[in-house]
């Protein structure tokens, strides 16, 4: 009995939680007081590390209030306990708030638990009408759903999902805000229809449906992404167009002589952070197969700029080059290109790496970096090797 009335007394002497609102505002508080660099950013993020890690394991989640349901979600998602921010959407659902703000949180973080049943549950629940409803659920769907919704609904059944996003989108396309959020909005609906065959091995398939979307849609600017993929879809398989090579920092010739070698060839640039986050790896692997028959060349343009330098001659920038090469361990030939190297591979985001065998063929692109796609990558590079003999 004396145990039972000191636990009972130690709860009723325990802090309660600070309200969502509250903690949300020491959230924005700390993230504005906070430097706008690199380092600033990590110290505020440590900072609201910190305050979450104090506070929210006071909030029992079964006990939330619905009405504090959505402000315990944000901030349980911004502490990385998804399945709790799940829940707590959930909870958010069954009041009469706009379902939007919810799904914003609830999706992405049913995403990350793998929770196919809530994301499509937040998903399907959410009826967009103004035009910026649609343009934000549809970047949703691109970021979390598309790929998700073959592994979970299927094929045919994605592909009618994404078709009726579209008589969606052309509910909001009667203004002039609405006509620009609907472009853009199809080549996204597009693009993932293309993301769609091609997961289901269909590569026809894929491109058509890019090259029908560069039909479909009627703004400039809302179809050039579909105008990369289409020229990255469509060099596959075909030999690397050749470079126009300006200046070359290392032994470069041509991709020509370089066959016989399987190539990672790298758009890049000195300001990018992912393509710098990615040098160890590239070192690494470089070092590793080298002796087995690659070769790397990283393909740059000139920016006017370095660090924070700016209205920089050429001969001033590739002397900053010089530097940032020996800097940075790149052993291999740095080149710069031309604008129509850039457009020859459909390259709008950088770092963007074209996989090239042994027989100066194109087999794939790759956009971005992360240590867990780059993993993937350099196996279908070993597997290049071995395919040649290497």
């Amino acid at each position: 009995m004396l145990g039972a009335s000191l636990l009972f007394a130690s709860m009723l002497r325990a802090e309660p939680a600070a309200s969502p609102d509250d903690l949300q505002k020491q959230v924005n508080e700390i993230r504005t007081a906070a430097p706008r660099t690199a380092e600033g950013r990590r110290e505020a993020d440590a900072k609201v590390r910190a305050l979450l890690d104090a506070e929210l394991p006071k909030v029992v989640v079964a006990q939330v209030l619905t009405e504090q349901a959505l402000g315990y979600a944000r901030l349980f998602a911004a502490w990385t306990r998804h399945a709790e921010a799940v829940q707590l959407a959930r909870k958010a659902w069954t009041t009469d708030a706009p379902k939007l703000p919810i799904a914003l949180v609830g999706i992405p973080a049913a995403y990350q638990v793998k929770d196919h049943q809530s994301a499509w549950f937040f998903a399907v629940g959410v009826k967009p009408t103004i035009p910026n409803e649609v343009s934000t659920m549809t970047m949703i769907y691109s970021a979390y759903l598309a790929d998700d919704a073959f592994s979970y609904n299927g094929y045919q059944e994605t592909l009618d999902m994404l078709t009726g996003w579209s008589t969606v989108v052309a509910g909001v396309a009667d203004t002039a805000e609405g006509y620009t959020v609907a472009q853009q909005t199809l080549a996204r609906i597009w693009q993932a229809k293309s993301d769609l065959h091609g997961a289901a091995g269909d590569a026809a398939a894929s491109l058509k449906a890019l090259k029908d979307g560069m039909a479909a849609v009627a703004l400039p600017a809302a179809k050039r992404g579909l105008e990369a993929s289409y020229t990255q879809a469509n060099v596959v398989g075909k030999p690397a167009p050749g470079l126009e090579v300006t200046h070359t920092f290392g032994n470069f010739t041509s991709l020509e002589a370089l066959r016989g070698k399987v190539v990672i060839l790298d758009f890049f640039a000195h300001w990018c952070g992912p393509c710098k986050a990615s040098f160890p790896d590239l070192r690494d692997m470089y070092a590793d197969l080298k002796g087995r028959g690659i070769e790397i060349v990283h393909a740059t343009r000139l920016y006017g700029s370095f660090g924070a330098e700016r209205d920089l001659t050429p001969e001033q920038e590739l002397q900053k080059m010089t530097g940032f090469v020996k800097d940075n361990g790149l052993v291999w030939p740095v080149v710069y290109v031309s604008a129509d190297d850039y457009k020859d591979y459909g390259v709008s985001g950088i770092p963007h790496i074209v996989l090239i065998d042994a027989e100066g063929k194109v087999v794939r692109h790759k956009i971005g970096y992360s240590p867990a796609t780059f993993a993937e990558f350099r196996k279908q590079v070993e597997g290049l090797l071995a395919a040649a003999g290497r």
